[in-house]
């Protein structure tokens, strides 16, 4: 299993939460983004080799936070950004 580092950085603003992955590898495609609400899964995105920045509209007030899903060849790893309200 690869060692990937990456940054996700979230921004709130009005509705909209903007997400930005900095510092990725370039053999490494973004393959899903999953959007948590207080706990659960409320929302997801899932293709092959998604934009490095992404936004979700918020519809609700709540605690926020994105897992963001990475591929290279056969291997996918996540990892959670930190929690927003």
């Amino acid at each position: 299993m690869s060692k990937v580092q990456y940054n996700i950085n979230l921004e709130l603003n009005q509705n909209k939460l903007i997400i930005k992955i900095n510092d990725l590898d370039s053999y490494w495609m973004i393959r899903g983004y999953y959007l948590y609400k207080d706990g659960l899964l409320s929302k997801k995105v899932v293709k092959d080799n998604l934009e490095d920045n992404y936004e979700f509209t918020l519809e609700n007030d709540g605690l926020y936070f994105v897992k963001v899903f990475l591929k290279k060849d056969e291997e996918i790893v996540s990892k959670n950004s930190l929690v927003v309200s």
